[in-house]
């Protein structure tokens, strides 16, 4: 979840995403609940990881991701999983850009959105180069679980 990863993200080296995190959590369950902002602030947080540790940053989540792509640092599923977010914040009227059309983000389609966006900054954030030759980055035992450092090859899965 969003609390758990925002309990153990490195605000010293995210202060971005932590900003990100910190919003998307008052927004969400905040006294006046902002789903579209929370959404839209979840997905910036990943945004700003994924640029965080490309070698030249790109200027958004969608061209970080292909960097990492072709870096073979990421898989293509687990990149369409990483751009769907991108894909739900740019086209959902009110949360990544205004509208003509009143906002109408579901609780559950926000929650969802900040899941997933916890998700992937514990991903992305095992991509670290440091984090390599160590048992994962400072997000990689959120859950309690002691894990493997990845590799840093990912098999391509028939790009």
């Amino acid at each position: 979840s969003l609390e758990r990863v925002d309990s153990v993200l490195d605000k010293a080296r995210h202060p971005a995403a932590a900003r990100h995190l910190s919003k998307a959590l008052g927004f969400l369950h905040g006294p006046d609940q902002d789903l579209e902002n929370a959404a839209k602030e979840a997905v910036n947080a990943v945004e700003s990881v994924a640029i965080s540790i490309c070698d030249r940053a790109p200027a958004t989540l969608g061209a970080a991701v292909a960097e990492l792509r072709k870096a073979g640092l990421v898989s293509k599923e687990i990149a369409r999983i990483i751009e769907s977010l991108y894909v739900y914040r740019n086209a959902t009227p009110g949360v990544g850009h205004g509208s003509t059309k009143v906002p109408e983000v579901l609780d559950r389609d926000a929650r969802l959105v900040a899941d997933v966006s916890a998700a992937a900054i514990q991903f992305l954030d095992r991509l670290r180069p440091e984090a390599a030759g160590q048992a994962g980055g400072n997000l990689s035992s959120v859950d309690g679980a002691e894990e493997r450092a990845p590799s840093s090859e990912v098999p391509d899965q028939g790009s």
